[in-house]
């Protein structure tokens, strides 16, 4: 019996045996069972009878491939391996257009499993088979996991080149593959789409604000409601970020104020990027950002305190920072003690690597979304700051 087959598929596969003739004769009742296997996830069972089907009287064609690659998801290499014969095999002109759905799905199992470099190179191997626009969105998904903007530009050119038109994702994966230092390219590229939605704005806005651009975010966020698209809170976000990033305190407030006259909370992303735009010179501001967290029932989290932190450095208030980093350490001893009950040990466990291995600066992300709930709002009390203490009180007693 084939390697990776489980053993309560072991019957079922003798009995595929014993029915292996009847397969043969049918080419359609031989795809309807691939189709069953796959999509009972039972993948390396339809790999097993696939081979069985090539090596018996049946003229194995590229529905036949197509009904496993549809049901691979992370199994990359299970997906390079199907693919090998199919490319091997002289495929009839009808089932050309299954052999690039079947290309386009092993390209989408590379990709899921971070493969990017076995995603290229099946787009490579397409020598006879005419690539779809699924195909190119493969491509492109691979270029950007890869950080390669020059080869999503090229590789969107050729979109056109054949033929296809590019979409929305086309157009949307390529410019997030641009690096800040290219932010121009980016905007090209945004303007030359005839129809674009949220992604390719708040996309353009993050790309902007990262090569330290202020005022293409703003303009970008500006025109949202004339595009007919309501922004949201990655929107404002991006957008407060690009202004953190040039200490532009008042422009950074505006967009909060902004973002608070149409959504009832701002998350903690947003309220982190103000802090670290209010800089030295307005620490104080910075400081009754913790007030404006905690009325909406909004935690700070580590980047908040860090920012925090750096921001009382810069104006030589060390012991507010002092204080800052205390209550942030209280805070993770309490979060891990939540964790540690019952299920959450595993959480747990995962969080204090991650500080560990982060020299005690960053978070995990995956336990953020527990941490939220493992905690309550903190409500803060600044009766100490002429003496240069910071005086902190959990909500609810």
């Amino acid at each position: 019996m084939a390697v990776g087959i489980k053993d309560q598929e072991v019957a079922q596969l003798e009995k595929l045996e014993r029915e292996l003739s009847t397969l043969c004769c049918s080419s359609r009742l031989a795809t309807s069972v691939l189709h069953r296997l796959t999509k009972e996830k039972k993948v390396r069972a339809a790999c097993w009878l696939l081979g069985r089907l090539r090596s018996g009287r049946l003229e194995v064609n590229g529905f036949h491939f197509g009904a496993i690659l549809g049901g691979l998801r992370d199994e990359w290499q299970l997906a390079l391996q199907v693919i090998g014969p199919m490319a091997a095999m002289d495929s009839p002109t009808s089932a050309s257009v299954m052999d690039v759905v079947g290309y386009n799905a092993a390209m989408a199992s590379c990709n899921r499993a971070g493969r990017w470099q076995a995603s290229l190179l099946v787009l490579e191997s397409l020598d006879t088979i005419r690539p779809s626009e699924g195909t190119y969105n493969a491509g492109l998904t691979a270029c950007r996991n890869a950080g390669s903007w020059h080869l999503a530009v090229c590789l969107l050119a050729d979109v056109s080149a054949a033929g296809l038109t590019p979409d929305l994702y086309s157009f949307n994966t390529a410019i997030s593959a641009v690096e800040a230092g290219q932010w121009a390219l980016a905007l090209n590229l945004f303007r030359k789409m005839g129809c674009r939605d949220l992604v390719s704005f708040n996309t353009a806005i993050s790309v902007c604000g990262k090569a330290g651009c202020w005022r293409e975010p703003l303009q970008l966020l500006s025109q949202l409601p004339r595009a007919m698209l309501q922004p949201d809170e990655v929107s404002y976000g991006a957008a407060v970020d690009a202004c953190a990033r040039q200490s532009l305190w008042q422009q950074a407030l505006q967009t909060v104020v902004g973002l608070l006259a149409v959504r009832a909370s701002v998350n903690t992303v947003c309220w982190n990027s103000f802090v670290s735009a209010c800089g030295s010179s307005k620490w104080q501001l910075a400081l009754s950002v913790l007030d404006a967290m905690c009325l909406h029932a909004m935690p700070p989290d580590r980047f908040t305190f860090s920012a925090l932190i750096s921001t009382f450095e810069g104006a030589s208030l060390w012991e507010l920072g002092l204080d800052a980093l205390a209550q942030m350490q209280r805070r993770e001893a309490r979060i891990l003690s939540a964790l540690t009950d019952g299920s959450c040990w595993v959480a747990a466990r995962l969080y204090d690597s991650t500080v560990s291995g982060a020299a005690g600066t960053h978070c995990a992300a995956k336990t953020g979304m527990r941490m939220q709930h493992a905690i309550n709002p903190l409500q803060k009390t600044r009766s100490g700051v002429g003496s240069g203490r910071l005086v902190w009180r959990r909500g609810g007693g």
